[in-house]
């Protein structure tokens, strides 16, 4: 199907995966017992789904996703987006970002380990795990949650 310029997609499904491409106003999807893939999204994006993993490549606009049995994995190659929260209960969460985020960087986990590309992340708690640095002059939310999996964050040094 073919979507007029600069509107937004509303999407929702059960039982299956969501896919959409070369989205220019946002998009808004929800599935339960399947996977959600956006490439090439601008405009914003917001994602549930559970039971399933969530790839969001060449995503620019603020972003919200969250899965419930599912790793989550995000690349802004253009810009980075003001706000992003990344949410999981039982998966990894990756997310790479173009530039280094101009806010502040929180992650969590329980069982798992958090990687943040040109920072220290000390060990915290015996069972739950986090970080917290503000980059820039703090303005962004940059925050990835999750209690069974790891968390990779990488941040291009090219401005």
């Amino acid at each position: 199907m073919q979507i007029p310029y600069r509107l937004k997609v509303e999407c929702e499904s059960r039982n299956g995966g969501i896919f959409v491409e070369n989205i220019t106003g946002g998009v808004e999807l929800e599935t339960t017992n399947g996977g959600i893939k956006c490439e090439n999204v601008t405009g914003g994006v917001e994602v549930e789904t559970t039971n399933g993993g969530i790839s969001l490549t060449n995503i620019e606009g603020n972003t919200s996703a969250e899965s419930t049995n599912g790793g989550i994995l995000a690349e802004f190659r253009k810009a980075t987006p003001e706000e992003v929260s990344l949410e999981t209960v039982n998966g990894c969460i990756s997310v790479s970002f173009a530039s280094i985020p101009n806010g502040t960087v929180k992650a969590s986990t329980i069982n798992g380990s958090i990687n943040v590309s040109g920072a220290d992340v000390p060990k915290t708690g015996f069972l739950k795990k986090s970080f917290s640095k503000q980059f820039g002059n703090g303005e962004g939310e940059y925050s990835f949650s999750t209690v069974n999996g790891s968390i990779s964050v990488e941040m291009s040094e090219d401005e």
